[in-house]
């Protein structure tokens, strides 16, 4: 039986690193004719440094400033995989194309997200650790690849 994605989910890292990932999952959506999400999870700050942030900016500030940090980030996003549309497909998008930022744990939020939207193949960076590094620091990619209800795409870093 041959695959059908109608919706691919790609999380990436904001930068360098995040290009050939988009690529490999805006190629394989605009292939299947499938929608692609291009996601960015930002980790929650440990108690400790939200402890001492707190102490020093107010509330309001901080609020803002995260609000800041998060549309920039999606424009990065945005701006990312425009230029891998520009470049590797030839100006063809895959459609719909969304960028979409998230708080939390990387691989709690992107299992999360591919239930919630439905998604059938999730695309991921991957460091290429060892299994002792995995062991150690853990991987998201590793995580995500033995919790996933889908299919997941590794796509090497390196």
């Amino acid at each position: 039986m041959m695959p059908e994605y109608r919706k691919v989910l790609c999380a990436v890292e904001v930068g360098e690193h995040g290009e050939p990932v988009v690529a490999h999952a805006a190629g394989l959506a605009l292939r299947y004719g499938a929608a692609l999400t291009v996601l960015h999870v930002v980790e929650a700050a440990s108690g400790f440094a939200e402890a001492l942030v707190e102490e020093h900016i107010p509330h309001e500030t901080r609020r803002r400033i995260w609000e800041e940090g998060l549309a920039r980030i999606r424009g990065e996003l945005e701006a990312m995989a425009a230029r891998v549309v520009a470049r590797d497909l030839g100006g063809r998008s895959p459609a719909p194309l969304a960028a979409r930022v998230a708080e939390g744990r990387p691989a709690a939020v992107i299992l999360a997200l591919a239930e919630e939207t439905g998604a059938d193949l999730i695309v991921l960076g991957s460091h290429g650790r060892s299994t002792l590094g995995e062991v150690l620091v853990g991987s998201t990619a590793h995580r995500v690849s033995q919790r996933a209800r889908v299919p997941v795409l590794l796509v090497p870093l390196r």
